[in-house]
């Protein structure tokens, strides 16, 4: 997460190593899942999420955070990679953690979430008009860091 304010430096808040078990544990309901839940309940998922934008700003992850949740935000990444890099971090994510994993399998279903995802009705996967893309495919964190920084100055340092 980057926490940016304009009165002082952007500060980068990486959660400790073992914080991100919690998010991305096998055999919990997957996120997009959650969210097809949540958008059937009444009042649905989408002004729980806006109701999270307080000043200083907000740092949204999601398939569909600049296009439907924040479509007004002022600062949007579409942060992308190949389905076999994105197979590959998973891979050797599973493995870090001592579970077995299959990257041929994790390939194809990356590939079917995103043409599932590219291709549903309500809020398909997509970049935002006015999105930066980055295709981290062949960057590091620390890159990929540098490139959401420097735009993030770019678009607030000139207003």
């Amino acid at each position: 997460m980057i926490r940016w304010n304009h009165n002082f430096p952007p500060q980068i808040l990486r959660p400790p190593p073992d914080n991100n078990t919690r998010l991305t544990a096998v055999g919990l309901m997957p996120p997009a899942k959650i969210r097809r839940v949540f958008l059937k309940l009444p009042g649905g998922l989408l002004q729980r999420q806006r109701d999270f934008r307080q000043s200083p700003g907000l740092v949204a992850d999601g398939r569909d955070m600049g296009t439907v949740v924040f479509p007004d935000a002022g600062l949007k990444i579409f942060l992308t990679a190949s389905a076999e890099v994105r197979a590959e971090r998973r891979y050797k994510q599973l493995k870090g953690k001592g579970m077995s994993a299959n990257l041929p399998r994790l390939i194809e279903e990356i590939r079917e979430r995103d043409e599932r995802d590219s291709n549903r009705t309500t809020a398909p996967l997509r970049p935002a008009e006015d999105a930066i893309l980055i295709d981290s495919s062949a960057l590091s964190i620390d890159e990929v860091t540098g490139e959401i920084l420097k735009a993030a100055r770019g678009l607030f340092n000139d207003e």
